[in-house]
């Protein structure tokens, strides 16, 4: 972390998993290239751009940040493996963490 913070690179991530928690309750979670959002809306911190559940019955989002770091190209119902492997590894670290978590 304190390279980090002087600024040098050591070109290796510090985790291979990052959770995201909303003010709301909701997570999120960052697995490698990928970030899975497995509900509607930003999550809560923003105004989402489009809440919409009958968009092309999506129920969450997927993007790959390596290729698309805007989150352009919503790929929940793209890569539904993608999507279920993060929702498993979403739920064990819910099941082992605290107990206000939704």
């Amino acid at each position: 972390l304190l390279d980090a913070y002087l600024g040098k690179n050591t070109g290796e991530a510090l985790r291979d998993t990052i959770i995201h928690h909303s003010l709301h309750g909701y997570f999120s979670i960052r697995q490698g290239r990928w970030k899975l959002t497995p509900h509607l809306g930003s999550g809560g911190f923003s105004q989402p751009e489009d809440n919409d559940p009958a968009e092309a019955g999506k129920a969450g989002s997927l993007y790959d940040m390596a290729e698309d770091p805007g989150e352009t190209m919503n790929l929940y119902n793209v890569r539904p493996e993608i999507v279920r492997r993060l929702e498993s590894t979403l739920l064990q670290a819910k099941t082992k963490g605290g107990q206000n978590q939704k």
